[in-house]
């Protein structure tokens, strides 16, 4: 049977590979979809999350990471308890296990020959050099682990920076413009009948793309239990189509493109016109999320299937 992890035990797992050990960030991901979970009967509890699952999310994440651990582990004993549990199952269920030397705290003990053997005498030799090697691949490992997770912290404060200051600069132009309006005496024209249409970053009015991509993912990828799960190159797959469809429906800024997808027909109504073949084909839906369902089994999942011609049906 499937070995399942509760979040404290996922958390811990997470936190071994250099991922997060913030518990918020592991219930947002299971929000998104991200990691594939399950909620419990009782609620202190949280969601039970399938070994398989998390491994794929860490893959994702980390990609190679779980193997080059899994090498580290075959010469250095001192692995983190959390990230053992997946790396190499078998020996933390085991009470008697054999120990293989820590090369970093332990020297390993080797009798040098008594006899004066040519024979002994280049084995002697060869374990020495072997010694060094694996102290040198230890090295490695170590410094591999430690550049990725400066880089992961790098990117997410580039990204921090990045909104602070597309803030900031809207905020300038507001400003500038009341400022303007109020030399020229000239009030801005509001219709107060009409409803804010303006959406918090989230919804089907604004995504970015991390956000269109978790949204295709549990949507309409996850709600078909006959859909395979998303790992490996499938993973990699899916992300590039969810690329390509971002900007059918969202511009450059990640707002929905309403006035482009209207429908010409039916004003409360959108419509997706494309290209298939030098063949015109168009996807239509009373909503916004309606659209991109039509759009998703229409173009995207023949996609993911290897169809040549997804809107040949329509």
């Amino acid at each position: 049977m499937e070995r399942r992890f509760n979040t404290e035990e996922a958390l811990k797992i997470l936190k071994d590979c250099y991922i997060t050990d913030s518990v918020q960030s592991l219930r947002k991901w299971i929000r998104e979809g991200k990691i594939v979970a399950e909620g419990t009967p009782y609620r202190q509890e949280g969601y039970t999350i399938k070994e398989d699952d998390l491994k794929a999310f860490i893959e994702e994440e980390r990609p190679g990471l779980l193997e080059i651990l899994n090498v580290y582990h075959q010469v250095n004993d001192r692995i983190q308890t959390g990230i053992k549990s997946i790396v190499n199952p078998q020996e933390e269920q085991s009470p008697h296990n054999n120990k293989v030397p820590n090369p970093k705290t332990e020297e390993i003990k080797i009798i040098e020959p008594e006899s004066e053997s040519d024979d002994l005498g280049v084995l002697f030799e060869m374990l020495m050099e072997l010694e060094q090697q694996i102290k040198e691949l230890q090295l490695k490992i170590e410094n591999v682990i430690r550049e990725i997770s400066e880089r992961k912290e790098f990117d997410e404060m580039k990204n921090e920076l990045d909104k602070m200051m597309e803030f900031k600069i809207d905020q300038m132009k507001k400003e500038l413009e009341h400022i303007f309006l109020a030399d020229m005496k000239i009030q801005p024209i509001t219709n107060k009948s009409t409803p804010d249409k303006s959406a918090k970053p989230g919804n089907h009015r604004t995504k970015s793309l991390e956000e269109f991509i978790g949204f295709l993912r549990k949507e309409f990828w996850n709600a078909n239990p006959g859909n395979e799960k998303l790992k490996g190159e499938r993973n990699k797959k899916f992300k590039e189509e969810a690329r390509g469809g971002y900007s059918l429906f969202y511009d450059e800024k990640g707002l929905f493109r309403d006035e482009e997808l209207r429908s010409a027909n039916d004003d409360d109504g959108l419509e997706l016109k494309l290209m298939i073949n030098n063949q015109e084909s168009i996807i239509t839906g009373q909503n916004r999320k309606e659209l991109m369902k039509q759009y998703f089994e229409a173009v995207f999942l023949p996609k993911m299937k290897g169809m040549e011609n997804p809107l040949g049906n329509i």
